[in-house]
């Protein structure tokens, strides 16, 4: 029995960037169980490996049914790693299933745009964006993390890692976690300063590991110092297995509120009448190895973050269970 899988590159439009994600859908029969999935993701030993759960067949084949009446499609979504189900939110994965979909008339009409994933983290939206004589972008609606600065003690502790994990000129600017637990209770954000870019580091991801159990994602970020972006990021989590995430969608979504309210402070971006930053677009750019760029609205009005970019399939096969 076999399984057919694509590798999909996510936040890239180039090969060999990007964050690379594997996408299964798995039919409806047979139901397969956790410690299979499992065993595929760590045989794809990708940082995620999706599979997409379709709807119910309602008497009909997968490819003819369509929910009647309705401008979305709804579809279950797990991501495992290679060593576990991961149970937070996961951007890249999300986004490398939604052009999967996306791409097979079978399964979405060319005129439906969204699909609604249901995950362990609650409902996530995916949304196709079409412009004539290109390729279709795509756009993922996610909670948005609310972060708060730690405690000066704390911020010493962090200062003092960071500065062992990458250049002893390295100033911490900010360190702060959200106020609220889910889905991003182990991230921690860190905004640093240093005539070195973030690029061009040399980061010790297993220094940054020791700030765990408290902080398991650490995403540092830079403001650009170019005019192709507004900041620079790279996301760490070696105590969850991933040395460096090459593109983390999640770790924008968490980060956006901050960085929409950073530059709004910086002058870069202008308030609305209440203060809060306009739903404008923010450039992030991944400063890992194999890059990738994000664009980022902060939606104030339903307090979450948008998420868009582009997808490559890197390739295709069929995996054997």
């Amino acid at each position: 029995m076999s399984l057919k899988f694509t590798v999909v590159d996510a936040f890239t439009d180039k090969p060999f960037s990007g964050n690379p994600a594997a996408v299964v859908v798995l039919p409806p029969d047979p139901v397969y169980l956790d410690v299979t999935l499992q065993g595929i993701a760590a045989e794809m030993n990708l940082s995620e490996t999706a599979f997409i759960i379709q709807p119910p067949r309602v008497g009909k084949s997968d490819a003819e049914y369509q929910p009647p009446g309705e401008d979305f499609v709804s579809y279950g979504l797990r991501w495992f790693t290679p060593a576990q189900e991961w149970r937070g939110v996961c951007g890249h994965a999300t986004i490398c299933s939604a052009s999967v979909l996306f791409a097979d008339e079978t399964r979405i009409p060319a005129n439906i745009h969204e699909i609604r994933f249901s995950t362990l983290s609650g409902m996530l939206k995916a949304r196709r964006i079409v412009s004539e004589n290109a390729p279709p972008r795509y756009e993922l609606e996610f909670p948005a993390g609310n972060i708060t600065s730690l405690a000066d003690a704390a911020v010493n502790l962090v200062h003092e890692t960071v500065v062992k994990a990458t250049l002893p000129d390295v100033k911490v600017k900010f360190a702060g976690v959200c106020s609220s637990k889910a889905p991003y209770s182990a991230y921690l954000l860190v905004e640093i300063e240093s005539e070195i870019p973030l690029k061009e580091m040399k980061v010790d991801s297993g220094i940054l590991g020791t700030l765990a159990p408290q902080h398991i994602v650490t995403v540092v970020c830079q403001k650009s110092k170019d005019e192709t972006a507004d900041f620079d990021y790279r996301t760490f989590a070696t105590p969850a297995g991933l040395t460096e995430d090459p593109v983390c969608g999640s770790a924008t979504s968490f980060a956006a509120k901050y960085w929409a309210e950073r530059l709004v402070e910086m002058g870069n971006r202008k308030a609305t009448n209440s203060g809060e930053p306009k739903d404008e677009v923010i450039r992030i750019r991944s400063a890992s190895r194999r890059g990738g760029m994000v664009e980022l609205i902060w939606d104030e009005s339903i307090q979450k973050a948008k998420i868009r970019g582009s997808t490559r399939v890197a390739s295709r096969g069929e995996v054997y269970v």
